[in-house]
């Protein structure tokens, strides 16, 4: 009975893309009108002309470009005391915090409606879009850090965005999830291990989500360990590999090598303030979230230049801003896109920092993880897993990609990066960036043994 529900539902959220797909002007339009009912008389909306709630084309042309910043003093505000009205008519109840943990993002009753109903459409694309709703039998198995909860000093809850989800998920989803919650909590990493060796073992998941670079760590220490055989005869199993909004670059080549022959790989792209696309026909090409956020692009060659989904020109680059129900508008997520197609809209995401897939290209296939740290003075250390030094080529186009003058690398043996944002993770470090300007972190990942 819960699989023909829960298999009910999913299609029914598949379907919603089709049709935004079909009809991209009228999907935004229906978000637009939702939004403006959920933000009316509310502080956040105050932010913006009052003209740009007037209709679609009204708030493309009207309403004001914004950044965290913009939101910060309300935000601040929130989190000291309840403060009605400030992002809905009642005091938010709920704060993520992003993944450098440096802002907070309100989770309104009504972003939370809209970021289930993104998850069931994630999970629709992947299991009915692909025809693979008898995973719906299995078990999922989570493999996920920094899942604390806290509050604010005005009592409302806080804590990273993955964690407020799991705790606020419907039951449904919850029930068909490994380990408990409580496991995934401890604050001992390896009790946090165990639970996830043991739920692998036992329950034998179909599927697997979580931060990929925390994954593959908390796997490889598993495949290092006694259990290795029945971890990795479970692994097999697993068909279905889910995540959200980071690049797998070489990760990708241990999943493939672990998980079933032919598993399904499945990004989403999400920020913490709202969703952005769901992967379509083939890894790295997008379908946006259009029934689920209000998206707003400004060209990257023309700021004055801006358009709504179905106006966008295919070849064409495009920063994205967007309308959340979490109370912010024309809010630059940092994303910029490629627009590969527009009957349908398909895009590509462009590297915020560094295309990894092609400093994986420069280091070649035997480097089995890397990450760069560039320092104040543009010098990169490169923290390379690789048998041997990279050629100087390789380094030069590594310091190419990462805006570098210089750069020196480091060699590490394999799985040595993801065992460190295991490690790391208990102690805030939500992810581990490809390329990062925090020098002493790149001390601290040597420093491991």
């Amino acid at each position: 009975m819960i699989r023909r529900i829960l298999a009910t539902l999913l299609r029914r959220a598949h379907r919603r893309l089709e049709a935004a797909d079909a009809a991209p002007r009228a999907a935004q339009a229906a978000v637009h009108r939702r939004l403006a009912r959920a933000l009316a008389g509310t502080q956040a909306a105050a932010l913006h002309p009052a003209a740009a709630e007037a209709d679609l084309d009204a708030w493309r042309d009207h309403v004001r470009l914004t950044t965290h910043a913009d939101y910060a003093p309300l935000i601040a505000q929130a989190l000291a005391a309840p403060l009605p009205g400030a992002f809905e008519r009642r005091p938010t109840a709920a704060f993520a915090t992003s993944t450098s943990g440096a802002k907070h993002t309100p989770y309104t009753r009504a972003h939370f409606a809209s970021l289930r109903a993104f998850q069931s459409a994630v999970l629709g694309q992947a299991l009915v879009g692909r025809d693979l709703t008898a995973l719906l039998d299995g078990r999922a198995l989570v493999v996920q850090g920094s899942l604390e909860l806290a509050r604010t000093p005005g009592g409302a809850l806080t804590g990273y965005s993955t964690a407020l989800m799991v705790a606020t998920a419907p039951w449904m989803l919850r029930r068909s999830m490994s380990p408990p919650l409580e496991v995934l909590r401890a604050p001992d990493p390896a009790t946090r291990l165990a639970g996830v060796r043991d739920a692998l073992i036992s329950a034998r998941p179909t599927a697997l989500s979580g931060i990929p670079e925390y994954v593959v760590g908390a796997l490889r220490h598993l495949l290092a360990g006694p259990d290795a055989e029945a971890v990795r005869d479970a692994l097999a199993a697993v068909r279905l590999y889910a995540w959200s909004g980071t690049p797998l670059g070489p990760l990708r080549a241990f999943l493939q090598a672990h998980l079933a022959p032919g598993a399904a790989l499945f990004d989403a792209v999400s920020a913490t303030e709202g969703p952005l696309g769901v992967q379509a026909e083939a890894p790295g090409v997008y379908r946006l979230a259009l029934p689920h956020v209000l998206l707003l692009f400004v060209a990257t060659d023309d700021p004055d230049h801006r358009a709504l989904a179905h106006q966008l020109t295919p070849g064409r680059d495009y920063a994205v801003h967007l309308g959340s129900f979490s109370g912010l508008s024309g809010y630059a997520t940092g994303d910029r896109v490629h627009v590969l197609s527009t009957d349908p809209v398909r895009f590509s995401l462009l590297p915020r920092q560094l295309d990894v897939e092609a400093a994986w290209r420069a280091l070649g296939p035997e480097t089995t993880d890397f990450r760069l740290f560039r320092d104040a003075t543009a010098g990169l250390t490169a923290l390379i897993e690789r048998p041997s030094a990279p050629d100087a080529a390789a380094m030069a186009t590594l310091a190419a990609l990462a805006g570098a003058s210089t750069a020196t690398a480091h060699l590490l043996p394999p799985g040595h990066l993801t065992r460190a944002a295991f490690t790391f993770n208990p102690l805030g470090l939500v992810k581990l960036p490809w390329l990062s300007s925090r020098p002493d972190l790149a001390a601290r990942i040597l420093a491991l043994p």
